[in-house]
């Protein structure tokens, strides 16, 4: 009887010893995000806007890898200067399982200002740093009028770290 109580312990240790622990979902500025996405951006528009002079409408389509919880994964636009992305999930997969179809807005990176000339680059990201749907380069005329050019997701342009939010300069003591 001793030896069947053993045997029987011994055996649920070894099932608990050797059970891997259940990972945490990545976060992204409060946020959960897929550690794997896939997606891309369909169209892209240049709109004149009263308040920031331009903003860019992208819409695409965007489908985590695996199966997550309905709304409560999400994904967003990337802004990149010379130094850093910003930015912050702002859009979720609305099914979980299937394309999330989705029209985002990309704006410069300080709000009150027209002026798209610090801006390098912007992705439709599903993660912070390196976790690129598609991405594009900006380029400004000499007018101020910005212009958007594809580039891959693993540019020099957006392989920078991620901040929630601009301040100025490689040493930026405001970022996250």
């Amino acid at each position: 009887m001793f030896r069947r109580i053993h045997t029987v312990w011994l055996a649920v240790l070894l099932v608990l010893a050797s059970a891997t622990p259940a990972r945490a979902a990545p976060v992204w500025a409060d946020k959960l995000y897929a550690a794997c996405a896939t997606g891309a951006v369909t169209s892209h528009a240049l709109v004149a806007d009263n308040v920031d002079g331009y903003l860019f409408k992208l819409g695409g389509w965007a489908r985590p890898c695996q199966a997550v919880p309905p709304s409560t994964y999400y994904f967003g636009v990337l802004t990149f200067d010379e130094w850093r992305g910003y930015g912050v999930p702002t859009v979720s997969y609305v099914t979980g399982d299937a394309p999330t179809d989705y029209t985002v807005e990309a704006r410069p990176l300080a709000r009150s200002s027209r002026d798209w000339a610090m801006v390098k680059a912007l992705c439709v990201s599903h993660g912070p740093s390196r976790n690129n749907l598609a991405c594009f380069a900006v380029s400004v005329d000499a007018v101020g009028v910005p212009s958007l050019i594809s580039v891959p997701v693993d540019d020099p342009l957006v392989l920078k770290p991620w901040s929630s939010s601009p301040a100025t300069g490689p040493d930026c003591g405001l970022c996250a």
